[in-house]
Protein backbone atom coordinates (compact mmCIF):
# COMPACT_ATOMS: atom_id res chain seq x y z
CA UNK A 1 0.00 0.00 0.00
CA UNK A 2 1.62 3.13 -1.67
CA UNK A 3 1.86 6.15 1.22
CA UNK A 4 -0.62 8.40 -1.19
CA UNK A 5 -3.67 5.92 -0.59
CA UNK A 6 -2.54 5.33 3.54
CA UNK A 7 -3.05 9.40 3.42
CA UNK A 8 -6.13 8.98 1.70
CA UNK A 9 -7.79 5.92 3.94
CA UNK A 10 -6.38 8.01 7.82
CA UNK A 11 -8.43 10.96 5.99
CA UNK A 12 -11.57 9.25 5.00
CA UNK A 13 -11.93 7.59 8.20
CA UNK A 14 -11.83 11.19 10.31
CA UNK A 15 -14.12 12.66 8.26
CA UNK A 16 -16.57 9.87 9.10
CA UNK A 17 -15.29 10.17 12.61
CA UNK A 18 -16.17 13.91 12.69
CA UNK A 19 -19.38 13.02 10.99
CA UNK A 20 -20.84 10.81 13.61
CA UNK A 21 -19.38 12.87 16.38
CA UNK A 22 -21.48 15.71 14.81
CA UNK A 23 -25.23 13.83 14.60
CA UNK A 24 -24.12 12.66 17.77
CA UNK A 25 -23.79 16.27 19.06
CA UNK A 26 -26.67 17.19 17.11
CA UNK A 27 -28.87 14.74 19.02
CA UNK A 28 -27.51 15.87 22.19
CA UNK A 29 -28.45 19.08 21.81
CA UNK A 30 -31.94 18.27 20.44
CA UNK A 31 -32.43 16.04 23.38
CA UNK A 32 -31.26 18.73 25.73
CA UNK A 33 -33.98 21.32 23.60
CA UNK A 34 -36.89 18.93 24.41
CA UNK A 35 -35.96 17.91 28.38
CA UNK A 36 -35.53 22.44 28.62
CA UNK A 37 -39.05 22.50 26.52
CA UNK A 38 -40.60 19.53 28.74
CA UNK A 39 -39.52 21.17 32.08
CA UNK A 40 -40.80 24.17 31.21
CA UNK A 41 -44.36 23.05 30.36
CA UNK A 42 -44.37 21.60 33.50
CA UNK A 43 -43.39 24.49 35.09
CA UNK A 44 -46.17 26.81 33.21
CA UNK A 45 -48.63 24.57 33.02
CA UNK A 46 -50.10 25.66 36.86
CA UNK A 47 -50.16 29.15 35.69
CA UNK A 48 -51.37 28.79 32.45
CA UNK A 49 -54.69 27.77 33.40
CA UNK A 50 -55.12 29.45 36.97
CA UNK A 51 -58.01 30.87 34.91
CA UNK A 52 -60.13 28.18 33.26
CA UNK A 53 -61.49 30.54 30.84
CA UNK A 54 -57.67 30.65 29.73
CA UNK A 55 -57.80 26.90 28.37
CA UNK A 56 -57.97 26.22 24.85
CA UNK A 57 -58.33 23.37 23.53
CA UNK A 58 -61.37 21.06 21.64
CA UNK A 59 -64.21 21.89 23.48
CA UNK A 60 -63.26 25.46 24.45
CA UNK A 61 -61.21 26.24 21.20
CA UNK A 62 -62.75 30.29 20.77
CA UNK A 63 -60.06 32.71 21.25
CA UNK A 64 -60.13 36.65 20.95
CA UNK A 65 -58.21 38.99 19.10
CA UNK A 66 -55.28 41.24 20.91
CA UNK A 67 -56.07 43.97 18.61
CA UNK A 68 -56.49 47.65 19.59
CA UNK A 69 -60.54 48.96 19.66
CA UNK A 70 -60.18 50.14 16.33
CA UNK A 71 -58.45 47.55 14.36
CA UNK A 72 -60.94 45.41 15.61
CA UNK A 73 -63.84 47.78 14.95
CA UNK A 74 -63.56 49.73 12.01
CA UNK A 75 -62.65 46.65 9.58
CA UNK A 76 -65.83 45.37 10.53
CA UNK A 77 -67.95 48.12 10.77
CA UNK A 78 -69.47 48.74 7.39
CA UNK A 79 -70.81 45.09 7.71
CA UNK A 80 -72.30 46.17 11.63
CA UNK A 81 -74.11 48.77 9.78
CA UNK A 82 -75.39 47.54 7.38
CA UNK A 83 -77.18 44.34 9.15
CA UNK A 84 -78.28 46.30 12.21
CA UNK A 85 -80.54 48.76 9.77
CA UNK A 86 -81.61 45.47 8.47
CA UNK A 87 -82.62 43.82 11.99
CA UNK A 88 -84.41 47.21 12.71
CA UNK A 89 -86.07 47.26 9.00
CA UNK A 90 -87.09 43.43 9.42
CA UNK A 91 -87.16 41.56 12.07
CA UNK A 92 -90.08 42.55 15.15
CA UNK A 93 -87.72 42.16 17.87
CA UNK A 94 -84.81 44.66 16.52
CA UNK A 95 -87.34 46.89 15.95
CA UNK A 96 -88.92 46.95 18.87
CA UNK A 97 -85.72 47.29 20.72
CA UNK A 98 -84.91 50.35 19.28
CA UNK A 99 -88.01 52.23 19.53
CA UNK A 100 -88.44 51.21 23.36
CA UNK A 101 -84.96 52.99 23.75
CA UNK A 102 -85.45 56.38 21.73
CA UNK A 103 -88.88 56.11 23.44
CA UNK A 104 -87.87 55.94 26.86
CA UNK A 105 -84.55 57.86 26.11
CA UNK A 106 -85.72 60.92 24.33
CA UNK A 107 -89.59 60.36 24.22
CA UNK A 108 -90.77 63.88 23.69
CA UNK A 109 -87.70 65.63 23.94
CA UNK A 110 -85.00 66.77 26.42
CA UNK A 111 -85.90 69.90 27.35
CA UNK A 112 -83.41 72.50 29.15
CA UNK A 113 -84.34 74.73 32.66
CA UNK A 114 -81.79 77.48 32.72
CA UNK A 115 -80.13 77.62 36.35
CA UNK A 116 -77.39 80.15 36.62
CA UNK A 117 -77.17 80.92 40.58
CA UNK A 118 -76.92 84.56 41.25
CA UNK A 119 -74.45 84.84 44.20
CA UNK A 120 -71.74 82.86 41.99
CA UNK A 121 -72.50 85.58 39.00
CA UNK A 122 -72.44 88.71 41.76
CA UNK A 123 -75.68 89.70 40.27
CA UNK A 124 -78.99 90.26 41.63
CA UNK A 125 -81.61 87.65 41.79
CA UNK A 126 -84.08 89.91 39.41
CA UNK A 127 -81.35 89.97 36.81
CA UNK A 128 -81.10 85.97 37.35
CA UNK A 129 -84.71 86.00 36.73
CA UNK A 130 -85.15 87.58 34.00
CA UNK A 131 -82.09 86.18 32.31
CA UNK A 132 -83.71 82.28 32.77
CA UNK A 133 -86.59 83.54 31.37
CA UNK A 134 -86.02 84.95 27.91
CA UNK A 135 -83.51 82.57 27.62
CA UNK A 136 -86.33 80.05 28.20
CA UNK A 137 -89.11 81.36 26.01
CA UNK A 138 -86.23 82.16 23.08
CA UNK A 139 -85.20 78.48 23.16
CA UNK A 140 -88.54 77.46 23.07
CA UNK A 141 -89.35 79.70 20.42
CA UNK A 142 -86.43 78.29 18.17
CA UNK A 143 -86.05 74.31 19.26
CA UNK A 144 -90.41 73.69 18.38
CA UNK A 145 -90.50 75.17 15.01
CA UNK A 146 -88.05 73.76 12.24
CA UNK A 147 -84.72 76.15 12.81
CA UNK A 148 -82.75 74.09 14.50
CA UNK A 149 -82.69 71.80 11.50
CA UNK A 150 -80.80 73.07 8.52
CA UNK A 151 -83.10 71.67 6.01
CA UNK A 152 -85.66 72.97 8.06
CA UNK A 153 -87.72 69.37 8.53
CA UNK A 154 -87.23 68.65 12.08
CA UNK A 155 -87.79 70.64 15.30
CA UNK A 156 -84.69 70.25 17.81
CA UNK A 157 -86.90 67.59 20.06
CA UNK A 158 -87.56 65.51 16.54
CA UNK A 159 -83.59 66.36 15.96
CA UNK A 160 -83.01 64.57 19.16
CA UNK A 161 -84.79 61.55 18.41
CA UNK A 162 -83.40 61.23 14.61
CA UNK A 163 -79.92 61.67 16.21
CA UNK A 164 -80.34 58.91 18.83
CA UNK A 165 -81.88 56.58 16.69
CA UNK A 166 -78.89 56.97 14.31
CA UNK A 167 -76.82 56.24 16.69
CA UNK A 168 -78.42 53.05 18.24
CA UNK A 169 -78.78 51.34 14.45
CA UNK A 170 -75.62 52.74 12.92
CA UNK A 171 -73.41 53.13 15.95
CA UNK A 172 -72.63 56.95 16.33
CA UNK A 173 -74.49 59.95 15.29
CA UNK A 174 -73.09 63.20 13.42
CA UNK A 175 -74.11 67.10 13.65
CA UNK A 176 -72.73 69.44 12.04
CA UNK A 177 -73.17 73.26 13.35
CA UNK A 178 -74.05 75.50 10.31
CA UNK A 179 -74.50 79.32 10.40
CA UNK A 180 -77.31 80.29 8.02
CA UNK A 181 -78.26 83.67 6.81
CA UNK A 182 -81.40 84.66 8.95
CA UNK A 183 -83.47 85.36 5.60
CA UNK A 184 -86.80 86.38 4.92
CA UNK A 185 -88.30 83.62 6.85
CA UNK A 186 -87.70 85.34 10.21
CA UNK A 187 -85.39 82.54 11.57
CA UNK A 188 -84.63 83.66 15.22
CA UNK A 189 -80.93 82.76 14.87
CA UNK A 190 -78.67 81.41 12.61
CA UNK A 191 -77.63 78.44 14.70
CA UNK A 192 -79.18 74.84 12.91
CA UNK A 193 -78.03 71.24 12.25
CA UNK A 194 -76.59 69.42 9.72
CA UNK A 195 -77.77 65.09 10.77
CA UNK A 196 -75.15 63.40 8.99
CA UNK A 197 -75.29 59.57 8.02
CA UNK A 198 -71.72 57.86 9.93
CA UNK A 199 -71.42 56.43 6.32
CA UNK A 200 -70.36 59.44 4.93
CA UNK A 201 -67.37 59.73 7.68
CA UNK A 202 -64.26 57.90 6.24
CA UNK A 203 -60.84 58.03 5.36
CA UNK A 204 -60.51 59.86 1.61
CA UNK A 205 -58.49 57.61 -0.74
CA UNK A 206 -54.86 58.42 -1.39
CA UNK A 207 -53.92 58.69 1.90
CA UNK A 208 -52.91 55.99 4.02
CA UNK A 209 -55.85 54.28 5.32
CA UNK A 210 -56.25 54.02 9.03
CA UNK A 211 -52.98 54.86 10.25
CA UNK A 212 -51.95 56.61 13.71
CA UNK A 213 -53.32 59.79 13.09
CA UNK A 214 -56.38 59.05 10.90
CA UNK A 215 -58.82 56.81 11.80
CA UNK A 216 -62.09 55.66 9.85
CA UNK A 217 -62.28 59.39 8.72
CA UNK A 218 -61.35 60.73 12.37
CA UNK A 219 -58.23 62.70 12.38
CA UNK A 220 -56.43 62.64 15.81
CA UNK A 221 -53.75 65.12 17.19
CA UNK A 222 -50.37 64.30 19.02
CA UNK A 223 -52.75 62.92 22.25
CA UNK A 224 -55.20 60.91 20.64
CA UNK A 225 -58.35 63.68 21.09
CA UNK A 226 -60.32 64.27 17.76
CA UNK A 227 -58.92 67.43 16.02
CA UNK A 228 -60.97 67.27 12.51
CA UNK A 229 -63.63 64.79 10.82
CA UNK A 230 -63.24 63.60 6.87
CA UNK A 231 -66.67 63.23 5.15
CA UNK A 232 -68.03 62.24 1.88
CA UNK A 233 -70.25 65.30 -0.03
CA UNK A 234 -72.33 62.64 -1.08
CA UNK A 235 -73.79 58.92 0.81
CA UNK A 236 -71.40 56.37 -0.44
CA UNK A 237 -75.18 54.70 -1.88
CA UNK A 238 -75.23 56.98 -4.24
CA UNK A 239 -71.80 58.33 -4.60
CA UNK A 240 -70.09 56.32 -7.33
CA UNK A 241 -66.80 56.53 -7.86
CA UNK A 242 -64.91 58.37 -5.07
CA UNK A 243 -62.10 60.61 -6.09
CA UNK A 244 -59.91 62.49 -3.27
CA UNK A 245 -61.91 66.09 -4.52
CA UNK A 246 -65.45 64.40 -3.05
CA UNK A 247 -63.87 64.67 0.43
CA UNK A 248 -64.07 67.44 2.91
CA UNK A 249 -62.24 68.23 6.08
CA UNK A 250 -64.41 69.94 8.77
CA UNK A 251 -62.04 70.76 12.17
CA UNK A 252 -63.82 69.93 14.94
CA UNK A 253 -63.58 73.22 16.66
CA UNK A 254 -63.93 76.60 15.02
CA UNK A 255 -61.10 79.25 15.51
CA UNK A 256 -63.33 81.21 17.78
CA UNK A 257 -63.89 77.73 20.05
CA UNK A 258 -67.20 76.76 18.86
CA UNK A 259 -67.64 73.08 18.12
CA UNK A 260 -68.20 72.17 14.10
CA UNK A 261 -68.70 68.62 14.40
CA UNK A 262 -70.96 67.06 17.54
CA UNK A 263 -69.99 63.21 17.53
CA UNK A 264 -72.08 61.21 19.72
CA UNK A 265 -71.41 57.42 20.41
CA UNK A 266 -70.56 54.75 23.28
CA UNK A 267 -67.24 54.41 24.04
CA UNK A 268 -66.29 50.59 25.31
CA UNK A 269 -62.38 50.77 24.87
CA UNK A 270 -59.77 53.08 25.35
CA UNK A 271 -58.87 54.60 21.99
CA UNK A 272 -61.79 53.85 20.30
CA UNK A 273 -62.56 56.57 17.46
CA UNK A 274 -66.01 54.73 16.05
CA UNK A 275 -68.98 53.59 17.63
CA UNK A 276 -70.44 50.23 16.76
CA UNK A 277 -74.54 49.52 16.82
CA UNK A 278 -76.75 48.79 19.92
CA UNK A 279 -77.33 45.47 18.36
CA UNK A 280 -73.98 43.92 17.59
CA UNK A 281 -73.87 41.77 20.47
CA UNK A 282 -76.86 39.64 19.60
CA UNK A 283 -77.13 40.07 15.94
CA UNK A 284 -76.58 36.61 15.59
CA UNK A 285 -79.07 35.17 18.42
CA UNK A 286 -81.89 37.87 16.68
CA UNK A 287 -81.20 36.41 13.14
CA UNK A 288 -81.48 33.08 14.73
CA UNK A 289 -84.66 33.57 16.24
CA UNK A 290 -86.16 35.31 13.28
CA UNK A 291 -84.83 32.03 11.24
CA UNK A 292 -87.13 29.86 13.74
CA UNK A 293 -89.83 32.48 13.09
CA UNK A 294 -90.05 32.06 9.61
CA UNK A 295 -89.07 28.28 9.52
CA UNK A 296 -92.00 27.23 12.06
CA UNK A 297 -94.88 29.80 9.99
CA UNK A 298 -93.48 28.04 7.17
CA UNK A 299 -94.26 24.94 8.26
CA UNK A 300 -97.68 25.63 9.41
CA UNK A 301 -98.42 26.69 5.97
CA UNK A 302 -97.36 23.77 4.77
CA UNK A 303 -100.06 22.23 7.01
CA UNK A 304 -102.78 24.08 6.09
CA UNK A 305 -101.59 24.40 1.99
CA UNK A 306 -100.83 20.80 1.18
CA UNK A 307 -103.57 18.49 2.27
CA UNK A 308 -102.20 14.83 0.21
CA UNK A 309 -100.45 14.09 -2.39
CA UNK A 310 -101.22 10.79 -5.34
CA UNK A 311 -99.30 8.32 -5.93
CA UNK A 312 -99.18 6.87 -9.89
CA UNK A 313 -96.42 4.07 -11.41
CA UNK A 314 -97.54 6.28 -14.76
CA UNK A 315 -97.83 9.81 -13.89
CA UNK A 316 -97.43 11.42 -17.12
CA UNK A 317 -99.90 9.45 -18.76
CA UNK A 318 -102.56 10.19 -15.38
CA UNK A 319 -101.21 14.29 -15.78
CA UNK A 320 -102.19 14.57 -19.63
CA UNK A 321 -105.61 12.93 -19.28
CA UNK A 322 -106.04 15.21 -16.38
CA UNK A 323 -107.44 18.99 -16.87
CA UNK A 324 -106.11 20.14 -13.26
CA UNK A 325 -103.61 22.87 -13.24
CA UNK A 326 -99.82 22.59 -13.41
CA UNK A 327 -96.88 24.36 -11.34
CA UNK A 328 -93.22 24.09 -13.36
CA UNK A 329 -94.75 20.61 -14.44
CA UNK A 330 -96.27 19.25 -11.62
CA UNK A 331 -99.82 18.12 -11.51
CA UNK A 332 -101.41 19.24 -8.83
CA UNK A 333 -105.05 18.79 -7.70
CA UNK A 334 -107.82 20.37 -5.92
CA UNK A 335 -109.70 18.97 -3.37
CA UNK A 336 -113.07 20.74 -2.99
CA UNK A 337 -115.67 20.11 -0.28
CA UNK A 338 -117.99 17.55 -1.10
CA UNK A 339 -116.60 16.34 -4.36
CA UNK A 340 -115.69 13.19 -4.59
CA UNK A 341 -112.52 11.89 -7.36
CA UNK A 342 -112.28 8.86 -8.67
CA UNK A 343 -108.57 7.79 -8.70
CA UNK A 344 -106.84 5.80 -11.86
CA UNK A 345 -106.10 2.29 -11.42
CA UNK A 346 -102.87 2.31 -9.72
CA UNK A 347 -103.21 5.23 -7.80
CA UNK A 348 -102.67 5.75 -4.76
CA UNK A 349 -103.74 8.53 -2.08
CA UNK A 350 -101.95 9.78 1.11
CA UNK A 351 -102.84 12.57 3.24
CA UNK A 352 -99.90 14.47 4.71
CA UNK A 353 -99.90 15.12 8.51
CA UNK A 354 -97.37 17.81 8.97
CA UNK A 355 -96.16 18.04 12.80
CA UNK A 356 -97.39 21.32 14.13
CA UNK A 357 -95.18 23.39 16.24
CA UNK A 358 -94.38 21.76 19.47
CA UNK A 359 -95.54 22.91 22.67
CA UNK A 360 -91.98 23.84 23.69
CA UNK A 361 -92.00 26.48 20.99
CA UNK A 362 -93.05 29.48 22.43
CA UNK A 363 -90.82 28.84 25.30
CA UNK A 364 -87.97 28.28 23.79
CA UNK A 365 -88.35 31.64 21.46
CA UNK A 366 -89.34 33.15 24.69
CA UNK A 367 -86.24 32.29 26.42
CA UNK A 368 -84.10 33.05 23.01
CA UNK A 369 -85.92 36.76 23.10
CA UNK A 370 -84.47 36.83 26.84
CA UNK A 371 -80.99 36.18 26.00
CA UNK A 372 -81.15 39.07 23.27
CA UNK A 373 -82.55 41.71 25.77
CA UNK A 374 -80.37 40.50 28.78
CA UNK A 375 -77.18 40.99 26.12
CA UNK A 376 -78.74 44.90 25.52
CA UNK A 377 -79.62 45.66 29.29
CA UNK A 378 -83.70 45.66 28.71
CA UNK A 379 -86.02 43.84 30.03
CA UNK A 380 -87.84 41.01 27.75
CA UNK A 381 -91.15 42.42 29.09
CA UNK A 382 -90.58 45.92 27.91
CA UNK A 383 -89.63 45.04 24.71
CA UNK A 384 -92.31 42.45 23.73
CA UNK A 385 -94.57 43.99 25.61
CA UNK A 386 -95.33 40.79 27.33
CA UNK A 387 -96.55 41.14 31.06
CA UNK A 388 -98.43 37.52 30.89
CA UNK A 389 -95.64 35.63 32.65
CA UNK A 390 -94.73 38.26 35.67
CA UNK A 391 -96.34 39.45 38.50
CA UNK A 392 -96.54 42.70 40.29
CA UNK A 393 -92.91 42.51 42.33
CA UNK A 394 -90.69 41.22 39.37
CA UNK A 395 -91.97 44.08 36.85
CA UNK A 396 -91.77 46.65 39.00
CA UNK A 397 -87.73 44.99 39.78
CA UNK A 398 -87.20 45.14 36.24
CA UNK A 399 -88.66 48.59 35.33
CA UNK A 400 -86.66 49.89 37.88
CA UNK A 401 -83.41 48.24 36.92
CA UNK A 402 -83.99 49.58 33.49
CA UNK A 403 -84.79 53.09 34.43
CA UNK A 404 -81.32 53.58 36.32
CA UNK A 405 -79.89 52.50 32.69
CA UNK A 406 -82.11 55.14 30.70
CA UNK A 407 -80.70 57.53 33.02
CA UNK A 408 -77.39 56.68 32.35
CA UNK A 409 -77.76 56.98 28.78
CA UNK A 410 -79.65 60.16 29.03
CA UNK A 411 -77.06 61.59 30.67
CA UNK A 412 -74.55 60.70 27.99
CA UNK A 413 -76.62 62.23 25.50
CA UNK A 414 -77.17 65.46 27.40
CA UNK A 415 -73.56 65.87 28.02
CA UNK A 416 -71.76 64.93 24.49
CA UNK A 417 -74.59 66.93 22.38
CA UNK A 418 -76.97 68.85 24.44
CA UNK A 419 -75.85 70.65 26.34
CA UNK A 420 -73.09 71.89 23.51
CA UNK A 421 -76.21 72.93 21.65
CA UNK A 422 -77.20 74.47 24.77
CA UNK A 423 -73.88 76.65 25.15
CA UNK A 424 -74.35 77.55 21.22
CA UNK A 425 -77.15 78.87 21.68
CA UNK A 426 -77.11 81.07 24.36
CA UNK A 427 -73.88 82.55 22.92
CA UNK A 428 -75.52 83.58 20.14
CA UNK A 429 -78.23 85.15 22.02
CA UNK A 430 -76.13 86.94 23.68
CA UNK A 431 -73.88 88.86 21.09
CA UNK A 432 -77.04 89.52 19.06
CA UNK A 433 -78.08 91.59 22.59
CA UNK A 434 -81.46 89.09 22.87
CA UNK A 435 -80.73 88.49 26.67
CA UNK A 436 -80.10 91.44 29.48
CA UNK A 437 -76.51 90.70 29.91
CA UNK A 438 -73.24 92.18 27.91
CA UNK A 439 -71.03 90.40 26.18
CA UNK A 440 -67.72 91.23 28.71
CA UNK A 441 -70.27 89.52 31.71
CA UNK A 442 -70.64 86.53 29.46
CA UNK A 443 -67.40 85.65 28.32
CA UNK A 444 -66.34 86.03 32.49
CA UNK A 445 -68.84 83.69 33.51
CA UNK A 446 -69.13 81.72 30.72
CA UNK A 447 -69.96 78.47 32.76
CA UNK A 448 -72.80 79.74 35.24
CA UNK A 449 -74.28 81.87 32.73
CA UNK A 450 -74.61 78.38 30.68
CA UNK A 451 -75.27 76.29 34.01
CA UNK A 452 -79.00 74.07 33.04
CA UNK A 453 -80.52 71.66 33.96
CA UNK A 454 -82.40 69.07 31.52
CA UNK A 455 -86.35 68.16 31.67
CA UNK A 456 -86.12 64.14 30.86
CA UNK A 457 -88.81 61.88 30.13
CA UNK A 458 -90.73 60.68 33.13
CA UNK A 459 -92.39 57.03 33.61
CA UNK A 460 -95.45 56.02 34.90
CA UNK A 461 -95.56 55.01 38.73
CA UNK A 462 -95.78 51.41 39.22
CA UNK A 463 -97.96 51.56 42.15
CA UNK A 464 -99.54 55.59 42.54
CA UNK A 465 -100.45 55.65 45.68
CA UNK A 466 -97.42 54.25 47.42
CA UNK A 467 -95.32 56.06 45.11
CA UNK A 468 -96.84 59.28 46.00
CA UNK A 469 -97.42 58.53 50.05
CA UNK A 470 -93.66 57.93 49.65
CA UNK A 471 -92.84 61.43 47.78
CA UNK A 472 -95.01 62.88 50.69
CA UNK A 473 -93.00 61.20 53.34
CA UNK A 474 -89.52 62.05 51.29
CA UNK A 475 -90.29 65.71 50.55
CA UNK A 476 -90.95 66.15 54.76
CA UNK A 477 -88.22 64.35 56.05
CA UNK A 478 -86.01 66.95 53.18
CA UNK A 479 -84.53 63.96 51.30
CA UNK A 480 -86.39 64.98 48.47
CA UNK A 481 -88.01 68.52 46.72
CA UNK A 482 -90.67 68.87 44.45
CA UNK A 483 -88.96 69.31 41.78
CA UNK A 484 -87.36 65.79 42.40
CA UNK A 485 -90.68 63.80 41.98
CA UNK A 486 -91.89 66.39 39.50
CA UNK A 487 -88.90 65.48 37.46
CA UNK A 488 -89.60 61.59 37.88
CA UNK A 489 -92.54 62.32 36.25
CA UNK A 490 -91.40 64.28 33.19
CA UNK A 491 -92.76 67.52 34.73
CA UNK A 492 -91.28 71.04 35.20
CA UNK A 493 -92.40 71.88 38.73
CA UNK A 494 -92.52 75.79 37.95
CA UNK A 495 -95.19 75.20 35.59
CA UNK A 496 -96.56 72.89 38.16
CA UNK A 497 -96.29 75.42 40.88
CA UNK A 498 -97.51 78.42 38.63
CA UNK A 499 -100.43 76.23 37.59
CA UNK A 500 -101.15 75.17 41.01
CA UNK A 501 -101.50 78.46 41.86
CA UNK A 502 -104.27 79.45 38.99
CA UNK A 503 -106.30 76.65 40.26
CA UNK A 504 -106.01 77.89 43.74
CA UNK A 505 -106.63 81.55 42.70
CA UNK A 506 -109.86 80.73 40.65
CA UNK A 507 -111.24 78.24 42.98
CA UNK A 508 -111.26 80.90 45.52
CA UNK A 509 -113.01 83.09 43.28
CA UNK A 510 -115.26 80.36 42.89
CA UNK A 511 -115.79 79.43 46.02
CA UNK A 512 -114.65 76.20 45.95
CA UNK A 513 -113.16 73.84 48.65
CA UNK A 514 -109.61 72.61 47.17
CA UNK A 515 -108.43 71.70 50.38
CA UNK A 516 -107.30 68.19 49.78
CA UNK A 517 -106.06 69.23 45.99
CA UNK A 518 -102.72 70.85 46.92
CA UNK A 519 -103.49 74.08 48.11
CA UNK A 520 -100.05 74.74 50.00
CA UNK A 521 -97.69 76.70 48.35
CA UNK A 522 -94.96 75.27 47.14
CA UNK A 523 -91.81 75.23 49.01
CA UNK A 524 -88.89 76.92 46.73
CA UNK A 525 -86.50 74.50 46.09
CA UNK A 526 -83.26 74.59 43.63
CA UNK A 527 -82.54 70.98 42.53
CA UNK A 528 -80.03 71.55 39.96
CA UNK A 529 -78.02 68.58 41.03
CA UNK A 530 -78.59 65.00 41.03
CA UNK A 531 -80.61 63.28 38.35
CA UNK A 532 -80.40 62.62 34.77
CA UNK A 533 -80.10 66.09 34.35
CA UNK A 534 -77.86 67.01 36.91
CA UNK A 535 -75.79 70.06 36.83
CA UNK A 536 -74.65 70.61 33.31
CA UNK A 537 -72.74 74.00 34.10
CA UNK A 538 -70.11 72.51 36.28
CA UNK A 539 -67.37 71.12 32.83
CA UNK A 540 -66.64 72.86 30.20
CA UNK A 541 -67.70 71.31 27.16
CA UNK A 542 -66.69 74.14 24.84
CA UNK A 543 -63.49 76.30 25.51
CA UNK A 544 -64.08 79.81 26.98
CA UNK A 545 -64.87 82.23 24.28
CA UNK A 546 -62.62 85.33 23.14
CA UNK A 547 -63.24 88.43 22.39
CA UNK A 548 -66.55 88.65 20.02
CA UNK A 549 -65.58 88.85 16.45
CA UNK A 550 -67.41 88.08 13.37
CA UNK A 551 -67.11 83.87 12.96
CA UNK A 552 -65.12 83.84 9.73
CA UNK A 553 -64.26 80.44 9.87
CA UNK A 554 -67.38 79.50 8.39
CA UNK A 555 -66.09 75.75 8.32
CA UNK A 556 -67.15 73.86 4.93
CA UNK A 557 -70.52 71.91 4.89
CA UNK A 558 -71.41 68.43 3.78
CA UNK A 559 -74.23 68.45 1.56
Amino acid sequence: MTTATRKRKTKARKRQRESVEDLARLEMERNRARRRKDRLRELTQHYKFSYRGGQIDRLHGKRGTIADADAEILEDLPQLREKSRDLHKNTTIGASIIKTMVDNVIGRGLKPQSRPRADRLGVGESLVKQFTEQAEDAWEAWAEEEWPDSTERLSYYELQRLDFQTMLMSGEGILQRQSLKLGPENRPLSLAFNSIEPDQMATPPGRPQDNENLRGGVELGKRGQPVAYWFMRRHPGRAGFLKREDFIRIPRWSALGRKNIIHTYSMSRPGQSRGVPLLAPSMTAIEDADYLDETTLTMQRVRTLLSAWVETPDPHSVAAAETAKTVDTDQIEELELAVMRYLMPGQEIKFLDPKAAGSDYEAFQRRMDRSICSALGLPYELVRKDFSQSNFSNTRAALLDVYNTFRITQTMQIRRRDRVVWRLFIREMVERGMLPITVEQFNEKFDEWCRVRWETPGWNWLDPLKEVQAAEAGIKLGVDTRADVCAQQGKDWEETAEQLAKENALAEELGIDMSGGGGASPEPADNSEGDAGGDQGNEDEVPAPREVEEDDDEAAQAE
